[in-house]
């Protein structure tokens, strides 16, 4: 029995260091909440995972020779996060455990410590360990691939993978046979994501017959993946053939596949493809579709091109006849593409509709992007009214107008103007629109002088007039894709390594990709750092199928099925709190049509797991501005700017990924000392993070989100010390709750698991 002296001095040690545990928990990575039922080592593992220190490596290691297979593979789930060298050899001794989930893990580890002594060891995981059902496990020969189980190809694959990483090709032929001999869908997906990732164009031929044989392109069909591996690294030597294939699927279901032909046809086509193109403007509806078609009239330059883009893409599509505001108009980035066009064409005859267009994009309220690029194309097709309009913009209030027009000015590359540019440098007080105008004087020739003038000094900080917390909000859809999964655990330990915090919320489509054991411990760390996770159905659109599509049980079955699969995979998910509908899809040929009334029943019936619901639509949001600084949006202003929100909109698109990075955090700082009631969300998709392009117009949407992320959370700690990431779960507790940010963050139960509400 302890002593009642000690019991107290224990007591009042632990008094004494909570408050520093509560001030320390706004950004600390590491949840509270038990691991308990896991059992006692698997929750020591996790635990002990959590901590990312290199001292626990050989705790790890030793647990790799347990005879429990949960514990191994607890064991190799926390060295996929936390190794070092002195991992390799029992990382080795467990490429040969009788588990698919531990030597993938394993792998995945022996791809991290990046030692070429790991390369005879994957190169016999290529032809992998087979069941015999007696008990013993046998090698199979390179031949037996048919008899493989599914689980075994992706294992196969990640091999072929780790082994082109460590500089070895001895996995290429593994790939190529897989996609020459495999028709299992999430088989085919992963065979040509690794096709990509090693540049095996030896494989365009297979790639060419999967695409040939699909009839519907949807997210996760073979054909899309064939078709993209094809745009990203076919063969040139199959050009032909390529713009064959982009004719004959052009009008397939599915808007990947208009998306991926129009890529094969502006990249290996000939003067033929312009009349396409032209046809192609009415019935293309997405804002990939119409880059790509722009993109290839300015490359192929059919007759009267500058008039077709400036009819379809360059003039407002409504104009309200009371207030003369304009109603809508096209993409940004499209209109931006198709006025560089234009005035590459070099074709006069538009500038008179170019004048008009303007000024309809001036009245009454002032769209500026839009209207300065216009006077950009006016101005390289000779028009001095472009130019006299630039000129005026750079003494415009707003500095977000000043910068973009000292943009287009060095892009225009006209020598005379570096005077108005040079005063416009002289009278500068925004930090941001100075070194745009001071680059755009370096591209024009601009003298010493003029190049020698400082930035201006940085701005002190706005007091802070409120005490209260802010919220940081990031979801993201899908949630599947492995290259992007990484990166989102990757920045997580990164910044867990410095005691900061970042959980966003994922809507998970567990069945939608690949490499399903993989994604799953990836999906595990995610939530063990306080992620939480919503239902987006099990296989997301399957082939492309909207929800609509399907019948009632096929909807039960993969809406309730995504409920399950949760519950089942990930440790400690035991309630699932939304349901976001299964993707967007289309109704291809073939499928059946279900009633609206018909849909709702079927979803009713297929979640009776779900325990809880609630409205996180009711929480006032903020978003970033693309144009910031200055945030255009916390009153009136007398331009318009565009607002980031929404699956991004595209928002990372900036000229560089400083210039994104600063307009995000620029909005962000606005927001923290002047919007502290709402939260501050970024929402989209987890594809666009991958290193794979995926779709035209994400290049930089990885480095500017993590560049804004580690900015705002790290680097800027002290300028905003009441900053949280929370998840909206968690946002919702503290709002009806009335829990502060240290309960969330302190409590000993997971948030999807608690009882109260």
């Amino acid at each position: 029995m302890k002593c009642p002296g000690t019991c107290l001095f224990v007591a009042l040690a632990l008094l004494l260091l909570l408050p520093q545990r509560l001030a320390s928990a706004r950004n600390h990575p590491i949840s509270t909440f038990t691991f308990d039922d896991r059992g006692p080592e698997m929750a020591r593992l996790y635990r002990l995972g959590l901590e990312n220190n290199p001292e626990h490596v050989a705790t790890f290691c030793e647990a790799l020779q347990s005879e429990d297979l949960d514990v191994r593979k607890a064991a190799i789930g926390q060295l996929v996060f936390t190794h070092d060298d002195s991992a390799f050899e029992p990382v080795v001794a467990a490429m040969e455990d009788e588990s698919p989930w531990v030597r993938r893990g394993a792998i995945a580890v022996l791809e991290k410590l990046g030692d070429p002594r790991a390369i005879p060891v994957l190169k016999a995981a290529l032809t992998h360990t087979l069941y015999s059902g007696s008990g013993a496990w046998r090698r199979s020969g390179p031949t037996d691939s048919s008899v493989l189980r599914q689980d075994e190809h992706f294992n196969r694959m990640a091999a072929a993978l780790a082994l082109h990483r460590l500089g070895s090709d001895a996995g290429r032929s593994t790939v190529l046979e897989v996609l020459k001999r495999e028709s299992a869908k999430p088989v085919l997906q992963m065979a040509a994501k690794c096709a990509v990732l090693m540049d095996l164009k030896e494989a365009t031929p297979e790639l060419l017959r999967i695409a040939r044989e699909c009839r519907a392109f949807g997210e996760d069909s073979p054909g899309t993946f064939a078709i993209r591996a094809l745009r990203i690294m076919g063969d040139p030597a199959y050009a032909d053939e390529m713009v064959q294939l982009a004719k004959d699927k052009f009008d397939y279901p599915g808007g990947f596949a208009r998306m991926e032909t129009l890529n094969l046809l502006v990249l290996h086509g000939g003067e033929e493809v312009g009349p396409i193109l032209r046809d192609a403007i009415e019935t293309s509806a997405w804002r990939q579709h119409r880059r790509l078609i722009v993109m290839g009239l300015r490359k192929f330059r059919p007759p009267d091109t500058a008039r077709l883009l400036t009819e379809r893409f360059l003039k407002p599509r409504a104009i309200d006849e009371e207030t003369g505001q304009v109603a809508s108009f096209y993409n940004h980035r499209v209109f931006y593409m198709a006025t560089e066009a234009v005035a590459d064409l070099g074709d006069g005859s538009v500038l008179a509709d170019l004048r008009v267009a303007y000024e309809q994009f001036s009245q009454p309220r002032d769209i500026f992007h839009l209207r300065l690029h216009l006077a950009y194309a006016i101005a390289a097709l000779g028009g001095t009214f472009g130019l006299e309009e630039l000129y005026e913009a750079l003494g415009h209030e707003d500095a977000a107008v000043r910068r973009l027009a000292a943009k287009l000015l060095g892009k225009l590359g006209s020598p005379g103007s570096v005077a108005p540019l040079a005063v416009a440098l002289e009278a500068e007080d925004d930090r941001s629109t100075f070194q745009a105008m001071k680059s755009a004087l370096a591209k024009l020739g601009a003298g010493p002088a003029v190049m020698a003038r400082p930035a201006p000094p940085l701005p002190a900080p706005p007091p802070d007039t409120s005490s209260k917390p802010r919220y940081l909000h990031v979801t993201f859809d899908d949630c599947t894709t492995i290259e992007s999964l990484e990166r989102f655990v990757g920045l997580m330990e990164e910044l867990a390594g410095r005691d900061v915090r970042w959980a966003p919320r994922m809507y998970v489509a567990p069945l939608s990709r690949h490499d399903f054991q993989y994604a799953t411990m990836l999906l595990q760390r995610c939530f063990d750092r306080g992620c939480e996770f919503e239902n987006h159905s099990l296989h997301h659109n399957p082939d492309g199928q909207s929800l609509r599509g399907r019948t009632p049980d096929e909807v039960r079955l993969d809406c309730g099925g995504c409920t399950n699969w949760l519950h089942g995979n990930i440790m400690g998910c035991d309630r699932i709190y939304h349901w976001k509908s299964g993707g967007g899809g289309f109704h291809r040929p073939w499928d059946p049509v279900i009633s609206r009334q018909d849909l709702r029943q079927a979803i009713g019936e297929a979640f009776w797991a779900k325990n809880i619901e609630y409205n996180w639509r009711s929480v006032e949001k903020a978003y970033p501005d693309y144009y910031a600084p200055p945030y255009h949006f916390l009153g009136e202003s007398p331009v318009a700017s565009w607002e980031v929100k929404g699956d991004l909109s595209y928002g990372y698109e900036a000229d560089t990924v400083e210039e994104g990075v600063n307009a995000f955090v620029e909005s962000f700082d606005a927001w923290y000392f002047s919007q502290p009631e709402t939260v501050f969300e970024l929402s989209g998709h987890d594809w666009p993070s991958s290193p794979i392009p995926i779709r035209l117009g994400h290049q930089m949407h990885w480095d500017v989100l993590s560049g804004f992320l580690r900015e705002v959370l790290l680097n800027r700690r002290d300028r905003y010390p009441l900053l949280y990431s929370m998840t909206a779960l968690e946002l919702i507790h503290i709002r009806e709750r009335g829990l502060t940010p240290e309960e969330i963050l302190t409590q000993e139960v997971h948030l999807q698991n608690s009882p109260e509400f």
